[in-house]
């Protein structure tokens, strides 16, 4: 409401000079040729030329003056109260200005002169014809931006990718001025396209139809991975970056399969929509492509091509795509927790570790029941619910029940599998006879906990136990410890 009373306010004080200019230039008729309306006076005649037709023609003109003020803020008033959605151009203004003036300029050759406006305008033709053929590139820019103007399929605002001779220009349309079309790029440096060649170039308007706009990246993955499960993947990649707000969720991405070259690579095309006023295309490619890498990282899926050579045994019948110890250190290695040990360490737990496959809706942990483990994220996800309400989403990488794991304290939430999900589960005997024979992490895995809280973050990456945010390293070595039952 504010907005609107002082844009009218702003209206009637743009209608002030004029009104006031014509008052005056109607007194000053009056007092001199006995008129309120000069070129009706009969006193014009006892005046020279200069005077008894002067200040008719600058009265003439003042009315043009007040004419456009008021179409204008007409114009104005229109928009503001809802009854136009779009705002007039500058070019259309001034066109219209320009109309305006000219019409009362070429009344006034009649009416104050006496001359024939025909006449004029004939002997002009000449002249005009060789100022035209002088200035048709300025004429072409001219006429190409009245033309864009009366093409409502763009709009300013509009975020448009425009291709001219090989070259892409991406931006936000700023303005079609007389000579050109101003383009903000994401640095809102000004790209300005002569409204010729734009109007013959190749656009492509994100913000029409619709707000959202579609872009995609793609991803080259071997073809001995199992396509299904490379979908499930990605797609759970992109849920990651629509609960991140930076891609929208609706329309909802999705992954298609984009075509198999010579290599045997498949290409994943990765497609969601974006709102382009709140993020740029390069950073949304960058944010899903790095989910999507940290996934199938996770998932033990490697790009293409990757040239190395491996050696395993036969794997068993089944699900078996993490057999190997390899792929399970793969996944334990980016676990903050256990950064302080060794990479033999690292391998004896990986080979007691316990894989984990989960329907939807499946429950991993319940609150208040004992733990002496925690589970690491490797594909889908879990929710961390409290008091039947999702706190927390943990994603590939991500682990839940760590302080279960390392003191034996209670679970402080629900966690429920959501989708299919595959965990890699770490039980306390997997942990307890490394910790036997180096009693020394046990500090070491007390003193990175208290780096991370020191540093704002969580013991690994979440806030799934209560005892985590209030126990300092010396009350958890000592709860380590005795759980462990390391010297005692």
């Amino acid at each position: 409401m504010t907005g609107k009373m002082t844009k009218a306010r702003t209206r009637v004080y743009d209608l002030v000079l004029p009104i006031l200019t014509n008052a005056a230039l109607g007194t000053a008729c009056h007092f001199l040729f006995q008129s309120w309306i000069g070129w009706t006076g009969s006193g014009r005649a006892n005046y020279p030329a200069w005077i008894g037709n002067g200040i008719p023609f600058l009265q003439f003109m003042a009315v043009a003056f007040l004419v456009d003020r008021t179409v204008r803020a007409v114009g104005e008033k229109l928009r503001v109260d809802g009854l136009s959605g779009r705002n007039m151009p500058k070019l259309a203004q001034q066109l219209l200005s320009i109309v305006i003036y000219f019409t009362f300029l070429g009344a006034s050759v009649g009416v104050i002169f006496d001359e024939s406006v025909g006449g004029v305008l004939a002997a002009s033709g000449i002249v005009g014809l060789a100022v035209g053929f002088a200035l048709r590139g300025l004429l072409a820019d001219v006429f190409s931006g009245i033309a864009l103007h009366l093409d409502a399929s763009i709009n300013s605002g509009d975020w448009i990718d425009v291709t001219l001779r090989g070259t892409q220009f991406s931006g936000r349309l700023v303005d079609i001025q007389w000579r050109t079309v101003v383009i903000a790029d994401r640095s809102e440096n000004y790209v300005f396209i002569p409204n010729s060649e734009f109007a013959t170039g190749s656009v492509v308007n994100r913000s029409q139809p619709r707000l959202a706009t579609e872009y995609g990246t793609s991803l080259p993955i071997g073809s001995q991975y199992d396509r299904a499960r490379v979908i499930q993947v990605l797609e759970n990649a992109l849920s990651r970056t629509v609960e991140a707000s930076i891609v929208l969720a609706t329309p909802a991405p999705y992954v298609r399969i984009g075509g198999l070259d010579a290599t045997g690579a498949l290409t994943y095309r990765l497609f969601y929509c974006l709102d382009l006023d709140k993020i740029s295309p390069a950073r949304a490619q960058h944010q899903t492509l790095s989910h999507a890498i940290d996934f199938l990282k996770a998932a033990n899926i490697r790009l293409y091509p990757v040239h190395h050579s491996e050696y395993s045994r036969p794997a068993a019948s089944g699900d078996n795509r993490f057999t190997e110890t390899d792929a399970r250190m793969s996944v334990l290695a980016d676990v903050p927790l256990l950064a302080v040990l060794s990479q033999a360490e690292l391998a004896d737990l990986a080979r007691n570790s316990v894989v984990r496959f989960l329907s939807g809706d499946q429950q991993v942990m319940r609150a208040g029941e004992d733990g002496t483990s925690m589970v690491v994220v490797v594909e889908g996800r879990l929710n961390i619910m409290v008091n039947a309400t999702k706190v927390v989403t943990l994603w590939p990488g991500e682990c839940a029940g760590e302080m279960s794991l390392l003191t034996g304290s209670p679970r402080s939430a629900d966690v429920v599998a959501d989708g299919p999900t595959c965990l890699l589960e770490v039980p306390k005997a997997a942990l307890n006879q490394i910790l036997q024979a180096n009693p020394i992490l046990v500090e070491r895995i007390a003193a990175a906990i208290a780096t991370r809280k020191e540093a704002g973050g969580q013991a690994s990456g979440n806030a799934t136990q209560t005892g985590a945010r209030d126990d300092d390293a010396g009350t958890l070595i000592a709860k380590m410890r005795k759980f462990f039952r390391i010297g005692l």
